[in-house]
This record gives structure tokens, C-alpha cells and sequence, in this order.
């Protein structure tokens, strides 16, 4: 078989699989090694630049925590990207709430690479500023695209998180998480005005917060898009 022939039957296998898992959206998370670590500072540091004075002074955002899933929309697989802001200031729920009252508190952000039945919801980078009853979608020129309300309840001690985010109680910071069904979870940090994690008997204290929107997380039907192959050299 010569060289050729060869890449063409290659090519040809690879079509076949990629149109067998064109509607298995990926959950896995990559694994929390050293070159991540650095990648996830730097875009991090990144993020905050985007954002600017949207997010209130101190708030960091926390690429470690967060959950990246892969749909497959208009014939490509795209991200979805959850990211936690690292951690809090308050002690509990009602202090949150308060402080959020007419000065949404940035807690998240949110990549979307693909477009979505809610026309609001355009492909982009947003962050999540949570103002006591709803969250708003709020891009980098500081307009709001979209208003959810969300659910913010103390974080149960069995969330179920992906093992490379580890455990709800088990480590100090924000963890992120997206479910099939649509749903963003932030697994919110709390910590002391110096930033210290709060901790008590169960380990590290957590709020959870729930943003259901149906179907952001759903494959499409569409076949894979076939990709421009190279000429074949004379």
C-alpha cells in the first residue's frame, strides 16, 4: 500500500469514528499536573485583564476549580468553560446576599464557544455577577446579556465533582462543575476579610450555587464537518 493510500484509508477511519461519537458530549477534566497549574495562573491573569473593574477589588478568578466540557454544535466539538472566582469574604449566605444587594459580586465566569437557542446567550466570554436573587451575564463593555435566577444553598459535603477538581470539602477554593442536564454549579469558598479559607468540623465551608439553563450543555445531530485535506504531492 503505498504512502498515500495509506493517509486516505486513515483519514477514512478517523471520519467513521469521529461520526460515531458526534453526540457523546465530554465531561472528563484534564488532570491537575504541573504544566496545568502554570497554564491556569496565566489564564487566570488573563481573565481579570478582560474583565477589568467589572469584578470587584480582590476578587481573583480560579482556573484549578474549573470544569471545561466539550459539545458537539454545528458540526465541531466546542467548549463550554466554568470558572469559579477563587473565594468569597462572607461567612455565610445572608452575608453574601447582603453585600450583593445593589453591588453584584462577580462570582464566575463563563466561556461559551458555540451558539445557543436563547438568542441572549451569544458565543463569548462572560462574567457571572451575582446581585442576591439572580445571576447576570454580563460581557467585557459591561453590558447584560441575560438575567438567571439561581439557587444558593450551603454546599452538601457529598457534591459530586469530577476526582481531578477534588472534593467539595477537601480543598481550600472554589470548585466549578457542569452537568449534562444543564446545569452550572459553583461550589463557592467562603473565607475571613483577609482571605483565609473558612473551615469547620467537615472541612472546608462552601456555598453551592445553581444556574439551570436547559440545553446549553446538549449535543446537536450534525455531522462532523470534513475538514480541507492537503493535495497529494506529484
Amino acid at each position: 500500500m503505498s504512502i498515500a493510500k495509506a493517509i486516505r484509508v486513515l483519514i477514512a477511519l478517523q471520519a467513521v469514528w469521529l461520526i460515531s461519537t458526534a453526540w457523546a458530549a465530554e465531561f472528563a477534566q484534564a488532570e491537575r499536573d504541573v504544566s496545568f497549574s502554570r497554564d491556569c495562573r496565566r489564564q487566570d491573569a488573563k481573565l481579570s485583564s478582560f474583565f477589568g473593574d467589572i469584578i470587584h477589588p480582590g476578587a481573583s478568578f480560579f482556573h484549578l476549580g474549573s470544569f471545561k466540557a466539550l459539545m458537539h454544535r454545528d458540526g465541531l466539538d466546542r467548549a463550554l468553560w466554568l470558572i469559579p472566582i477563587k473565594c468569597l469574604p462572607y461567612e455565610d449566605i445572608d452575608g453574601l446576599r447582603q453585600a450583593a444587594r445593589g453591588n453584584p459580586l462577580a462570582v464566575g465566569a463563563l466561556t461559551i464557544a458555540y451558539g445557543h437557542a436563547d438568542a441572549d446567550i451569544l458565543p463569548g466570554s462572560y462574567v457571572l455577577l451575582y446581585d442576591g436573587l439572580r445571576v447576570r451575564f454580563v460581557d467585557a463593555h459591561d453590558y447584560i446579556h441575560n438575567k438567571f435566577d439561581v439557587t444558593l444553598e450551603p454546599a452538601p459535603l457529598d457534591g459530586i465533582l469530577d476526582p481531578n477538581l477534588g472534593t467539595v470539602t477537601g480543598t481550600a477554593f472554589s470548585q466549578a462543575n457542569i452537568t449534562p442536564e444543564g446545569e452550572l454549579e459553583l461550589y463557592l469558598q467562603l473565607s475571613s476579610d483577609s482571605g483565609d479559607p473558612l473551615m469547620d468540623e467537615s472541612g472546608f465551608v462552601k456555598l453551592l450555587m445553581m444556574i439551570s439553563i436547559p440545553g446549553i450543555s446538549t449535543d446537536d445531530d450534525s455531522p462532523y464537518r470534513e475538514l480541507a485535506v492537503a493535495p497529494e504531492e506529484d
